[in-house]
């Protein structure tokens, strides 16, 4: 399937972080690519029926395997028509809420606090995979450890075992937004409405193809019926310990609301 150099690969999108190339996408002959720097490539069809991580040598193993199995699995998934999402996830009481936001919004950190209650488990703690099962939406569990930030030289995560982590799948009970707002004396947990839920759910969403028109509608339709059929809210909280505790406290009070409903 793959007998490529690197200059046969016409590199479409960059992304930068400080003014370095942390991944890219690109194409070579009928296979989109997708690379992470130091790490490894991702090589698959359009359609997502065939596909082959490759690490690079010399790269940090377990970060190589992390790649291939959440973020790499999540490209594939979309261009097979499925959901995968950047968000962390935890299970309450029999339902799985989801965590999605900008990076530094603290999805790791909620998934986290949250998992330090004997009575939730982790379904995952950056990449989300969601399926329809007969006209609902269900998380697949990806991971059994949060991964927080470490302040070192580095720049590494730690990882942080919970208590009890998910074994199978869940309905997907809500997909919360994380908005840090100084301005909140208390954290907030808020319904959103109309457009700003499917532009949560979009925002969110792993995507491989951009120019395809067919890809983006199919995008536009499925991400539409995520955002009417599974609630979305938006948690505006401070970003400091104790709003953390607190918006721990919001939401497993949100989810047993639902429960008694």
């Amino acid at each position: 399937m793959i007998d490529l150099v690197a200059g046969s690969v016409v590199w479409e999108r960059e992304w930068l972080v400080d003014g370095f190339v942390s991944h890219r996408f690109g194409r070579a002959a009928d296979l989109v690519i997708a690379e992470w720097t130091g790490v490894g490539r991702l090589y698959a069809a359009r359609d997502g029926s065939r596909s082959r991580f490759e690490a690079f040598d010399g790269a940090d193993a377990g970060a190589a395997d992390r790649v291939r199995r959440f973020l790499g699995e999540g490209l594939v998934r979309h261009l097979r028509g499925e959901i995968a999402l950047h968000a962390s996830s935890v299970v309450i009481g029999g339902v799985a809420v989801a965590f999605v936001g900008a990076s530094g919004a603290g999805k790791s950190s909620i998934a986290a606090a949250l998992c330090r209650r004997a009575d939730v488990e982790l379904a995952a703690d950056d990449t989300l995979f969601i399926v329809q099962d007969h006209g609902t939406f269900r998380v697949v569990p990806t991971e059994n450890a949060n991964r927080l930030d470490r302040q070192d030289a580095a720049g590494l995560k730690r990882a942080v075992e919970p208590v009890r982590v998910a074994r199978e799948g869940v309905p997907l009970g809500a997909i919360v937004a994380l908005v840090a707002d100084e301005s909140a004396t208390d954290p907030r947990l808020v319904a959103l409405e109309g457009a700003m839920r499917f532009r949560v759910v979009s925002d969110a969403l792993l995507r491989f193809v951009w120019d395809d028109d067919a890809m983006n509608l199919r995008d536009f339709e499925t991400l539409g019926m995520l955002a009417s059929e599974v609630p979305v809210l938006e948690l505006r909280r401070r970003w400091e310990l104790s709003a953390i505790a607190r918006s721990v406290d919001a939401i497993v009070r949100a989810v047993a609301s639902w429960s008694d409903r």
